[in-house]
């Protein structure tokens, strides 16, 4: 749970990563690579983050508070 969480900050915090390589970089504590894989899968599952299969970027998607908030009280067209 804790990876999960340190993952989840790392993309908040940057938004978007060109590689997993450049993730794991970024990452202060030493992750075996079948645990990031697993939650770099729940992540794209629960619609949190995309990721490219062309280039392998990854992108956080996922909306926050304040995000949502703006959104709903946006004008719809």
């Amino acid at each position: 749970m804790k990876n999960i969480l340190k993952v989840e900050q790392l993309f908040e915090k940057h938004k978007e990563f060109d590689s997993k390589t450049q993730l794991v970089k970024e990452l202060d504590v030493t992750m075996r690579p079948p645990v990031l894989n697993v939650i770099l899968k729940y992540l794209e599952r629960s619609n949190k983050i995309m990721i490219d299969d062309n280039d392998g970027s990854i992108v956080w998607i996922y909306a926050s508070l304040k995000a949502k908030k703006s959104w709903n009280m946006a004008v719809r067209l």
